[in-house]
């Protein structure tokens, strides 16, 4: 007995051999659920946000999950075209630049900037229209914040943002905290996605109202302390035809958050899914041409 229990022992010592070398135990496969996943402005550790080259970088984390890649980023009418931008101004993210406002600026000059983040001086702001052709030809799902109020944007400008898109070619849900700018979208493509991102606390009838002429094909998102505080909140806006996101709140995302939410009939989770660097053998990992894209399309992303 003795002898076939060594015997036994050898085997598994030798099949472990065949194990990848250090295997990835800091790439779990997130257990999962009917939550849709959205990075928020990409994946924090591999870029500066909203950047191409951040966006590389977790096109990799998605495809090494087999997962399908989801982004949630911003767009912001510039000088002359839109840029990938999140805040109103320049100052707290770009170097050797005055904080002026990103709509007073050219596509050009905001594209020569760079970023203050160290490692990533070779990253530069990106246009929609270079967004568009990344999540067109490696198959990533959007949703595309339209930032800033109403008087920034106009129909035109919304109309032009949506044919860059592909209009509503169920790869784009179009998100705004004004329902003008959601109607513009619609105006410009009748049958796409929007999504309202509603104020903090508990769904009020007002913001209920004003998405029911939407008629369908329509999201509502709050933080998760706006859901909390109305227990009954996610039920009303299902009843009304809503599908439900968690919009993102600072920390450090654990694939195990997404369970009771879940639970609770929520369909999209808009998180910061990594904020710190997991270790890196040299090279920035979203610097451009050090993440090749992976293939993305994996699996159905689904948490």
């Amino acid at each position: 007995m003795a002898i076939l229990f060594r015997i036994i022992a050898a085997a598994l010592a030798n099949s472990m051999l065949l194990l990848p070398h250090n295997a990835e135990r800091s790439k779990p496969i997130p257990k999962k659920s009917d939550i849709l996943l959205y990075a928020h402005r990409g994946i924090g550790y591999k870029g500066p946000q909203n950047s191409i080259c951040n966006f590389r970088g977790t096109l990799n984390w998605f495809s090494e999950r087999n997962m399908q890649p989801r982004i949630e980023t911003d767009v912001r009418p510039a000088i002359g075209g839109f840029v990938i931008f999140h805040d109103p101004s320049v100052g707290d993210l770009m170097a050797d630049t005055k904080d002026k406002l990103v709509s007073e600026l050219s596509v050009a000059k905001l594209q020569r900037l760079k970023f203050k983040r160290k490692g990533f001086e070779d990253c530069n702001i990106a246009t929609l229209d270079e967004y568009a052709a990344f999540a067109a030809k490696y198959g990533v799902e959007t949703i595309l914040d339209l930032k800033a109020d109403k008087s920034v944007w106009t129909p035109e400008s919304v109309r032009t943002v949506v044919t860059v898109m592909g209009g509503a070619s169920g790869k784009v849900i179009y998100a705004s905290g004004n329902v003008a700018v959601l109607h513009w979208v619609r105006a410009a493509a009748p049958s796409a996605h929007v999504l309202r991102y509603a104020g903090r606390g508990a769904l009020t009838t007002r913001e209920l109202a004003e998405l029911k002429p939407f008629n369908g094909n329509v999201s509502i998102s709050k933080r998760p302390d706006g859901w909390d505080a109305d227990k009954k909140g996610i039920a009303r806006a299902r009843a009304d035809g809503l599908s439900i996101g968690v919009a993102t709140i600072p920390g450090l995302w654990k694939p195990s958050q997404t369970a009771g939410w879940a639970k609770r009939g929520v369909s999209r989770f808009i998180v910061d899914i990594v904020q710190k660097p997991e270790p890196q053998s040299g090279g920035h990992q979203g610097g451009q041409g050090n993440d090749r894209p992976g293939t993305g399309g994996g699996g159905q992303g689904r948490f």
